[in-house]
């Protein structure tokens, strides 16, 4: 996975991906479960930026997919995202870990 090198970058991102961990399994289900379009929309297109920002495009990409499912209303195919995005965000938590030793 591609990480960003500016330092300032690495030094905030453990709190960005706790966060969106917190985010998604707090939020996510609810969302999913309700069929709440506009919030669903909101953490697919917030979690999108921020990790386009942080250089983190991979997971910015599944945020993308993820906004086109809920524009389209397919909701049976956005449920995935949340165990793929968990997946990818505890990715950047090893790579972190191992640049740290």
């Amino acid at each position: 996975m591609k990480m960003p090198t500016d330092p300032i970058l690495l030094e905030l991102m453990p709190e960005l991906i706790e966060t969106w961990v917190e985010d998604l399994n707090d939020k996510f289900d609810f969302y999913y479960e309700s069929r709440d379009t506009k919030e669903m929309y909101r953490l697919a297109h917030t979690i999108k930026g921020s990790c386009l920002q942080f250089s983190l495009d991979e997971i910015g990409q599944v945020g993308i997919e993820m906004l086109q499912k809920v524009k389209d209303n397919e909701w049976d195919s956005i449920y995935p995202y949340k165990q793929k995005l968990l997946n990818m965000f505890d990715e950047v938590k090893v790579i972190l870990d191992n640049m740290d030793k």
